[in-house]
Order: structure tokens, then C-alpha cells, then sequence
């Protein structure tokens, strides 16, 4: 199991901490092979996370890199690599 959590000074902000919320909830309602189970959310001493299944790998670059064609290549995965 893997958990995301919204750091307590963020979780502060309500817009944020709905906009995690929302991202757990509709996370949870999706079922696909390539995205992972939502097992769970809820807040603990003012922060608030979510479970999800743990996926066992290398880095991105490794795991994009063994897709088979017309799937996200390396540089699709780079594009979001500075993102935040």
C-alpha cells in the first residue's frame, strides 16, 4: 500500500484540501489495468491522505521505456516530470 498525503500547511488552505479530496474521490471511481486502486481516505491530526495500491518498479524512464509501441514513450513521461 502506498499513501498520498495533502502536507498539514497546504491542507490549511479549504480549496486545496477539497481539491485532494475530489482527486481521491474520483480516483476511487476509476477501474483500469494501467492506473492503480484506491483503497481508502480520510484525514488523520489535520492531514488528510489516501491509500493506493503500491506498484513495484524502477523509475519512470525504465517503466516507459518497456511499454509496447503507441503507449506513453520516454519523452511523453519526461513532459510531466517538472511538473509539480
Amino acid at each position: 500500500m502506498a499513501l498520498k498525503v495533502l502536507p498539514a500547511g497546504i491542507a490549511a488552505d479549504h480549496k486545496a484540501f477539497l481539491r485532494f479530496m475530489r482527486e481521491a474521490k474520483t480516483a476511487a471511481q476509476l477501474q483500469h489495468p494501467n492506473i492503480v486502486g484506491i483503497y481508502g481516505m480520510g484525514v488523520e491530526s489535520n492531514v488528510p491522505y489516501y491509500s493506493m495500491e503500491l506498484v513495484e518498479g524502477g523509475e519512470k524512464r525504465a517503466v516507459a521505456q518497456l511499454r509496447t509501441p503507441g503507449e506513453a514513450g520516454t519523452h511523453e513521461v519526461g513532459r510531466f516530470e517538472g511538473r509539480p
